[in-house]
This record gives structure tokens, C-alpha cells and sequence, in this order.
């Protein structure tokens, strides 16, 4: 693949996954400490030989100054106004005393060749693989730490300061090796600062943004869940292009008091983390706390072009469902939960008065996003039928590694309108007098151990005619191909009939690796066992309710827009590939001119 050349947005979600699946928790202070010294000792042996002295050489050379850089670096990138934690300040000592490794090895060789020439040179090779630990560090800590170079060089030159002065005193130094010194660290550091401007090139070409900060509040983010939306949310909204957004609401009363929502947003969660829409359900049903504190929200049809922006934008979502409840007109009619399949694709209605609530499902069949030209299609061809507005889910329940979206005109799409035509006709032939209602949930999970966010799980069970039908929504990220099926035949003695639905909460890729569906990290059947426990819960909460639905649209709802996401995918991805290039050329030509340097003063 030419990385270059705009990916589509399913090939961009791909590759921004690779690269988010590179991310790693940094091992404990301690483990980096020991790799610091059985390292130190390797190198104390390259550079002294089998001899008494290699043991201290080592520790004292090498150990020293990469322990004292990764206590002194935590404090001193914190005063200079950048990130820093003990974990990844010891793990970049230990990978910057890696990069020494090489022009040890180089110095070694060189001696074997010629014992005068390698004993004149031994210091100067030691300060130029300090300089290569400089360019290292520095690199790294403008992208994980400060953006500003002068905030990060500091701290990028501790080490190798630290390292070049004890190396001095241990092993003696000349005037010579001053000059030397100081011109290598002064290419070094010259390289790492045009690397990372090379890096920026792009984005500020394309977006006008500082491409390596942004890169660091996005790893903050992960690193420490809630840092840096602000920062992002601020790059997101001036990229972001207005849209009447579809919203949707089905309410159930008890008397004067509402008793549960069911809000539809055709907008995207995401794009993860607390960024954006990311983490909806919670924010919606924080906002509408004061209307019912059963507030379930669905996936509706919408790709990653509308994820909202902002966290801003969320509010609009809960003041239009305010503004809908006003307006909305209760019955006591509904239909059972009517099926209907097509080629790959099922729908389920269910009638609402004289609405019509359609869930549409590519189970078993893998899929991601339903976008939301089909959903609205579908919306329409349920209204074709009879029904006075019809508000259609995206049950978002099976998926693999590479699944692709469902986008109208396909043949999925053709089947998805169909089936949700032929499911509202035939529920309007089978309206019936009397709705009860129950619902149930269970919180708490943990996002890296169970693959849930904080909504957790909802059920909702809805009887009607005698008939008992439920709802069963997961708040995560899609759900593992077959665990659809698991769930429903646990419960199958407990329904007439059911469908699972998932939030795609992108809160849940707020973790190491990325990919974290519902089933991904929690045992299957302790999933089967929660929820089945819960349904049976909703249903000893049924009781008579009035039911309403009301759709509206929200005007100049800033999402991110037709293709902002396979735009910025396609540059955070082209300056992956390239950058290995990028960085192994710099790297030569710094090379390069320390050899010169050598040449002049040897």
C-alpha cells in the first residue's frame, strides 16, 4: 500500500490500529533498573575485557550515569513543564544505554585492529555513544513528554552530561576530548531537532497543528485516561464540519415519572478514550440523571466521520432529548419484537403507538459500522409502511479484526432496508393494548479486564400481548463473532425473543492494544451468566407503563466530517511508514559528520 495516498476509511481504521497496537504498558522501575546493571556489565566486559576492572567499569561508566538520568528525569521534565512517570523515565535509561551498545562493539573492533588507535579514541568513543543517547532521548521526550525543544533538551542531555563527566574522571580525559565532546553532542542534538521538525512537516501542511505534541497528549491520554481532551478536543473542533444530527428517543412512564430512555443518537462514539463522543452513554445518562436513572444508549447508523468533536457537542444530545420528551405523545399500544431476515442481514421491529423502534443486525456475520445513509433509508422505508416517524439501532453485535463497515449501496445495505421494511409491516398487523416494562443493570467492570465501560450492562424486557421481549446492551466496542449466539440461547427459556446490542463505546480502546471488544477479555460465559442474571431481574421489575417516541434533529452539530478521518488517519500512518527512513538517514549523516570530526582531530 502506497501510504501516501488517502486510505479509506476502513483501510485507515486498520492502520491506526497497528499503530495504536505498538503502544505497551513500560515495565516496573525496578525490572529497568536490573536490565540497566546486566547491560552495564556486558558493556563494562566489551569495553575492559575479561579483566577485574570490567565489573566496575561497567557499573560506574554505564549503570551510574543511566540510573541517575532516570531519577534526576522525572523531576526535571515535571519543572519544565512536561510529562513524565518513573516507569517510562527508567524504561528510556535503559533504551538510550541500549544505543551505546553499537559504537562500543565499534570501539572494541577498532582496538582489535589496532591496540594505539583504539587507546587514543577510547574516551572520544565513549562521548560519541553519550551523543547517540542524546539524539535518542531527545526524539523520545518531545514526543512523550514536551513538544518544546528547549523544554525537553534538558532533560534529554542528562544522561549522556552525566555519563561524559563520570566517564571523564574515571578514565581521564584531554583537551582534545573537550572539543570532541562538545561537537558531537552539539550534531547530535542539531539531528534529533530536524528530525522531529521532518516528522511535523506534514501536519502542519495538512492540518496547521503541532503534529509530535499532539502525538504526546494522545499517548498522555492512554497513559493516564482523561489527560490531554482538551488539547485534542480543541484540534478536533477546528477540523470539524456542521450536520443536522439525528436523535431519537423512546421514553416509558410510570404515572408522572419516566422510568426508563432509550436515546439513539446517530453520531459516532468515538474516537476513544474521553475524547470527543467517546464514553456517550456516560455522558448522556450523567446529563439525564434528572429525568430517569435508566437511560440506555444504543449505537445508532454512524461511522467515524460523525464522531462529534467535542465533548461540547454531547450536551446538544441531551438538551434535544429534553426538547423531545416535551414534545412527546405516550400510548399504551405496542407490537411484540417482529423479525425479519434478508440475505446476511436481520431486523427486529417493535411498535411504538404508532412508531416504530427497528434494530438492525449482520449477526453472525462480522461487521463494524452501519453508516448512517443506510439507517436513514431504513428509517424511511419504515414509514413507507405506515408508521408515523421509525427510529432505527445499530445492534453492532459481531465482530473480527478487519471487518468492514456496512455503507449504503452495498448489497448488505439493500438487504438491511428491506428486512427493516418487512418488519414494520408485519408489526403493524400485530399491535396490541397494554405495555409492562422492566429493566436491570450491573456496573463496575474495568475497561482493561472486561472490555465494558462504565454503563456496564442494561437490560430491558417489554411485554406486550403476553409476550416477553428484550433488549440486552453491552457498553463496549462491538462484541466477539458468537457470543451473540451464547447469550440468546442462555436466555431463551427466559424471552419470546431478544436482541444484543453494544454502545461501540470507543472508551473501551482506551487501553493497551486498541482492539477490546465485549467477549475479547471476559470469559464468555461469565458475560452469559451476568446477563442472564439480570434479565431475570428485568423481568421481576415489569410493570404497566405508557410509551412514547420522538425523533428530531439537531442543526450545525459539528462531527469530524467526510473523510477528516481517513485524511488524518492517512498522515499519522504515511509518517509511520516513512519514518524509519526519515530516522535511519538523519542517524547516518550525524554519523556521518562525527567521522569528520574524528578525521580532524585523530
Amino acid at each position: 500500500m502506497n501510504p501516501l495516498r488517502l486510505m479509506t476509511p476502513q483501510q485507515a481504521q486498520e492502520e491506526t490500529a497497528r499503530v495504536i497496537r505498538r503502544v505497551f504498558r513500560a515495565p516496573s522501575p525496578e525490572k529497568s533498573i536490573l536490565a540497566i546493571v546486566a547491560a552495564s556489565l556486558v558493556f563494562g566486559l566489551i569495553l575492559e575485557g575479561l579483566t577485574v576492572d570490567s565489573l566496575s567499569s561497567g557499573l560506574i561508566i554505564f549503570a551510574l550515569p543511566s540510573i541517575l538520568a532516570g531519577l534526576i528525569t522525572i523531576p526535571l521534565a515535571l519543572v519544565l513543564g512536561g510529562v513524565m512517570y518513573a516507569r517510562r523515565s527508567m524504561l528510556l535509561a535503559f533504551l538510550a544505554l541500549l544505543i551505546m551498545g553499537p559504537s562500543i562493539i565499534a570501539w572494541r573492533i577498532i582496538t582489535a585492529i589496532d591496540g594505539d588507535i583504539g587507546s587514543e579514541i577510547r574516551m572520544s568513543m565513549i562521548l560519541f555513544s553519550f551523543a547517540t543517547v542524546l539524539w535518542f532521548r531527545h526524539i523520545t521526550l518531545v514526543t512523550t513528554s514536551n513538544s518544546s525543544h528547549m523544554g525537553s533538551m534538558p532533560s534529554s542531555l542528562i544522561q549522556s552530561l552525566i555519563g561524559g563527566l563520570i566517564a571523564a574522571q574515571y578514565l581521564g580525559f584531554g583537551i582534545g576530548d573537550v572539543y570532541v565532546g562538545v561537537l558531537l553532542f552539539t550534531i547530535f542534538g542539531a539531528a534529533a531537532v530536524l528530525l522531529v521538525r521532518m516528522v511535523n512537516t506534514p501536519f502542519r501542511r495538512a492540518f496547521g497543528i503541532d503534529g509530535v505534541a499532539m502525538a504526546g497528549y494522545f499517548l498522555d491520554h492512554i497513559t493516564k485516561k482523561g489527560s490531554g481532551v482538551d488539547e485534542i478536543d480543541n484540534f478536533f473542533e477546528s477540523i470539524s464540519s456542521p450536520i443536522d444530527a439525528h436523535v431519537g428517543v423512546v421514553s416509558f412512564k410510570k404515572g408522572d415519572d419516566t422510568k426508563a430512555l432509550i436515546v439513539v443518537p446517530s453520531v459516532h462514539p468515538g474516537p476513544f478514550g474521553y475524547i470527543g463522543g467517546s464514553d456517550l452513554p456516560a455522558k448522556l445518562a450523567e446529563d439525564l440523571r434528572s429525568v430517569t436513572p435508566n437511560v440506555l444508549v444504543p449505537h445508532g447508523p454512524s461511522t467515524h466521520d460523525y464522531n462529534p468533536s467535542s465533548q461540547n457537542e454531547c450536551k446538544k444530545i441531551s438538551l434535544m432529548v429534553g426538547n423531545l420528551l416535551h414534545d412527546t405523545e405516550y400510548s399504551t399500544e405496542s407490537s411484540g419484537l417482529i423479525k425479519r431476515t434478508m440475505g446476511e442481514a436481520n431486523a427486529c421491529a417493535q411498535l411504538f403507538g404508532n412508531s416504530s423502534l427497528v434494530v438492525a443486525s449482520m449477526a453472525p456475520k462480522p461487521t463494524d459500522d452501519l453508516d448512517f445513509s443506510t439507517g436513514y433509508t431504513a428509517m424511511m422505508e419504515g414509514k413507507k409502511q405506515g408508521v408515523e416517524d421509525c427510529l432505527v439501532i445499530d445492534a453492532h453485535n459481531s465482530l473480527e479484526r478487519g471487518s468492514g463497515h456496512v455503507h449504503f449501496g452495498s448489497r448488505t445495505a439493500r438487504y438491511i432496508v428491506e428486512a427493516s421494511g418487512k418488519a414494520v409491516s408485519q408489526a403493524l398487523k400485530e399491535r396490541s393494548e397494554g405495555v409492562r416494562m422492566g429493566v436491570a443493570s450491573a456496573d463496575g467492570f474495568s475497561v482493561d479486564e472486561d472490555g465494558l465501560g462504565s454503563m456496564g450492562i442494561q437490560v430491558m424486557v417489554i411485554e406486550t400481548d403476553g409476550k416477553r421481549n428484550g433488549y440486552l446492551l453491552f457498553d463496549g466496542n462491538n462484541m466477539v463473532a458468537g457470543l451473540r449466539e451464547k447469550i440468546l440461547a442462555r436466555i431463551g427459556g427466559i424471552l419470546d425473543d431478544a436482541e444484543v446490542l453494544t454502545t461501540d463505546n470507543h472508551s473501551v480502546n482506551n487501553t493497551m492494544g486498541g482492539f477490546n471488544p465485549v467477549g475479547e477479555k471476559m470469559s464468555h460465559e461469565r458475560i452469559v451468566e451476568i446477563t442472564e442474571d439480570l434479565m431475570r431481574k428485568a423481568v421481576n421489575d415489569l410493570e404497566d407503563v405508557e410509551v412514547g417516541m420522538k425523533t428530531g434533529l439537531i442543526h450545525d452539530f459539528n462531527v469530524f466530517g467526510p473523510q477528516s478521518t481517513a485524511r488524518l488517519a492517512s498522515v499519522v500512518n504515511s509518517t509511520m511508514h516513512t519514518l524509519r527512513w526519515n530516522a535511519v538517514m538523519n542517524l547516518l549523516v550525524a554519523v556521518t559528520l562525527s567521522a569528520l570530526v574524528f578525521l580532524v582531530f585523530f
